[in-house]
């Protein structure tokens, strides 16, 4: 009988976390379903996925270079400096019920999103990431225009951008990770741009 206590505090506990754990997949699934993209027969979803989201975004004429899924511990664009100005980051959208504070990645440490390098920015369409791969959900984007980028530079998987005013990020896209027809690419792609630029 003296062990019917803690035995009756660990059912109560698990059923506490299962039940948090449903209403969140529940959330998530719902995010996910908001964001809703067709996919083409032999497509790859990440594509499908850009291809959703990212022509509203851009503006007449600009060409998309290269795509990557990616995660990043750092990735804190500031605020938008002045529209037009060289080194402004602005947030263009919050989608899916997010707003304010809930637009950006949130206090996690572990972020993700959706990176495109266009002749004229860096878009990045902000996620979370998912227990078993990314989730295709659309939080928010940030564009830095490519005057707004001093460097990049790259240590493995992992690109360090350097912005003008001496702030910066790191994004990880791992060329195994093939959510992206040119996945593998990315990298040199835009350490190509950015050498030229210099």
């Amino acid at each position: 009988m003296s062990d019917a206590g803690p035995v009756a505090f660990s059912i109560l506990v698990w059923c506490g976390l299962i039940y948090w754990w449903m209403r969140r997949r529940k959330k998530n699934r719902a995010i996910v379903e908001a964001s809703a993209f067709p996919v083409a027969p032999g497509q790859l979803k990440g594509d499908a996925f850009m291809a959703h989201h990212l022509p509203p975004l851009l503006e007449p004429g600009e060409e998309i270079a290269a795509q990557a899924y990616f995660t990043s511990h750092d990735f804190r664009p500031p605020t938008m400096a002045g529209k037009g100005a060289a080194g402004a980051v602005a947030v263009l959208a919050a989608v899916s019920g997010a707003s304010g504070a809930g637009a950006m990645l949130g206090a996690a440490s572990q972020k993700a999103g959706y990176a495109a390098l266009t002749d004229r920015r860096l878009v990045v369409i902000q996620a979370r990431v998912g227990a078993f791969g990314p989730l295709f959900e659309n939080r928010g984007v940030v564009e830095i225009p490519r005057g707004g980028i001093t460097s990049v530079t790259q240590q493995g998987d992992r690109l360090r951008f350097e912005l003008a005013g001496g702030t910066g990020f790191s994004l990880v896209t791992p060329a195994a990770k093939k959510h992206f027809a040119n996945q593998a690419r990315f990298a040199e792609v835009v350490l190509g741009a950015f050498a030229r630029a210099a």
